[in-house]
């Protein structure tokens, strides 16, 4: 998951534009990984309902939420790509 937000981010978001950052916040409940991600620093950021999905966010649809059960919530800001993404534990520890 962080590969593909990483090389989307590279692309099209925040990592390529000089000044542009990406926050990433991981925490773990006895339930749930969650993990959070913003880019910041998005130049002519444009709003989620002008944006076809792309083969990105279909896979990141695919895998946390068909195969290990979880949401996924994105949120384009004017400053870039905000996503939250959790899935339970026991469907990704051994």
């Amino acid at each position: 998951m962080i590969n593909e937000l990483a090389t989307n981010a590279m692309k099209y978001g925040a990592l390529q534009a000089s000044g542009g950052r990406v926050t990433l916040q991981i925490t773990a409940t006895h339930e749930v990984l969650s993990l959070g991600w913003a880019e910041r620093g998005v130049v002519g950021a444009v709003p989620a309902g002008d944006k076809p999905a792309g083969f990105g966010s279909l896979l990141l649809e695919n895998a946390v939420v068909r195969q290990l059960g979880g949401s996924l919530a994105r949120d384009w800001t004017a400053q870039g790509l905000a996503i939250d993404i959790r899935v339970p534990l026991d469907r990704i520890s051994g």
